[in-house]
């Protein structure tokens, strides 16, 4: 991968260690500019001055470079590197799909999208956490809710789905994923059922566990899950309308 762009998604994720490095870099820099100055003639603090004035001051160099790292929008990011949005977007896919990155879906207008270096070109150790006890009850609490939204689905969450969500968390699987998985199942389910005209509704979070194994393999673009969101909106309420009709059709009165 180019030095540019590992650069610049080490700007963009890897924010605590990016500025140590930075740090280091940033001073190392002012120490050679400084002795280069001492040898012209200057003292050492004023040389040392002097070159923290020619390099802007250390710290406004690190609120700079900060400000292409996560909070910048993507538009900042093309402008950045140059290119324009489409561009940029069209990169992310190719390494995405070469497997040099992951891209997991923004959950909501509240909680962003990521952008995360896989393991054969991330140049840092990773340091995976451990789950917390406290966050698990509110992952249990997402994933019921999740699946509660769904109309085909017909889940009293049994002490068995509990047991299926904490095992997902113990391994680390993001939520975002779970959703994911939710939707793809449901789709194939109101697929299923409006050919059908009948059927079962999904009655265990076990059906999404393949599902959610399929995902992980995926690794779709943040485009594909909206897409298929609103493809499931249009199929729940195809199905819907389906089962009023049969419903209406059954309940009509047989002319005498």
């Amino acid at each position: 991968m180019p030095s540019r762009i590992a650069s610049l998604f080490r700007n963009l994720l890897g924010k605590n260690t990016v500025e140590q490095a930075l740090d280091a870099e940033l001073q190392s820099s002012a120490e050679l500019l400084t002795a280069e100055k001492m040898k012209d003639g200057l003292s050492p603090s004023a040389a040392r001055r002097e070159a923290l004035m020619e390099l802007g001051g250390v710290e406004q160099v690190k609120e700079e470079v900060g400000d292409v790292r996560l909070g910048r929008r993507l538009e900042s990011l093309a402008k950045a590197v140059g290119k324009s949005r489409r561009s940029v977007v069209t990169y992310l896919d190719e390494l995405r799909q070469r497997r040099v990155c992951s891209i997991h879906a923004a959950v909501n207008q509240h909680v962003g999208g990521q952008i995360e270096i896989c393991d054969a070109f991330w140049p840092y150790e990773r340091v995976q956490p451990s789950p917390s006890t406290e966050a698990l009850p509110a992952f249990i609490e997402q994933t019921q809710r999740l699946l509660a939204a769904r109309r085909c689905i017909g889940i009293t969450f049994a002490e068995a789905d509990a047991r299926l969500a904490a095992s997902l968390f113990d391994r680390h699987i993001p939520i975002e994923e779970v959703e994911h998985a939710v939707l793809l199942g449901c789709a194939r389910k109101y697929v299923t059922l409006i050919n059908r005209q009948r059927g079962e509704l999904i009655a265990s979070f076990s059906y999404f566990a393949n599902v959610i194994e399929a995902v992980r393999e995926l690794k779709m673009p943040a485009e594909y899950w909206r897409h298929l969101q609103t493809r499931v909106a249009r199929l729940e309420q195809q199905w819907t309308q389906i089962k009023a009709a049969s419903a209406n059709a059954t309940a009509a009165p047989i002319p005498g």
